[in-house]
């Protein structure tokens, strides 16, 4: 993308999302500035704007995906420049040119773009339980903590609630792929769900043919 993005360009992309009425604001201002400016290495409509960011969309400062949640995508309203909603807050100018930064807007077309993206989630479902079973202990600290070296302690306790979990996750997955095995699903995802299902089999398995003496010999199969 070019590190300079003209003010007719933002006009046109203002125009698209907010209307004709800050746009011909943008343009009066943007008239004798521009006059001699080479149009040709200019981006000079909303389309190829939109296409540079969709095919960029990484912040440039911390290089993360734009996302809807926490790396909103929004636009430097100085310069063009697009930065995520998390660093935004944290800069006073442009990473790119360097302009002074006085106002943002979210790219509400970039964004609606994202959104519509399938999004890949790995399941990790042992990783889950032990963060599931840590904040139980917690918990029960909070409520007695004269009881939490016992909780801590107790192997039949742990492996019991481990292991009532993994066949909860292995009955769920096994009956999710029953569900699909009659719809055209992408390879991946046949793959995706089928290397999952072994995983907790896997777990199951080495659960109940090793002896655990502690939460940390389990942290090895955590993704």
């Amino acid at each position: 993308m070019s590190d300079y993005i003209s003010n007719q360009s933002i006009a046109d992309y203002e125009s698209n999302i907010y209307g004709s009425d800050q746009t011909d604001e943008i343009l009066s201002d943007s008239a004798s500035d521009n006059q001699n400016d080479d149009n040709n290495t200019l981006l000079s409509s909303v389309e190829e704007l939109n296409i540079t960011e969709i095919g960029c969309p990484s912040c440039p400062i911390c290089l993360r995906n734009y996302n809807t949640d926490d790396r909103v995508i929004n636009i430097i309203s100085d310069c063009g420049h697009s930065v995520c909603a998390t660093c935004i807050y944290n800069i006073d100018t442009c990473p790119i040119c360097r302009e002074k930064i006085s106002d943002s807007v979210i790219n509400w077309a970039v964004h609606s773009e994202i959104s519509k993206k399938p999004k890949r989630v790995d399941i990790n479902p042992f990783y889950l339980i032990l963060i599931d079973f840590k904040e139980e202990i917690e918990l029960e600290y909070i409520r007695n903590p004269r009881h939490n070296t016992t909780l801590t302690n107790d192997q039949t306790f742990l492996l019991n609630k481990i292991k009532m979990r993994l066949q909860g996750l292995k009955i769920k997955i096994e009956d999710i792929i029953t569900m699909l095995d009659n719809l055209m699903l992408p390879s991946w995802l046949n793959f995706h769900l089928k290397n999952s299902l072994n995983k907790i089999k896997n777990y199951k398995k080495y659960l109940e043919t090793h002896k655990i003496a502690n939460l940390e010999e389990l942290l090895p199969f955590c993704p």
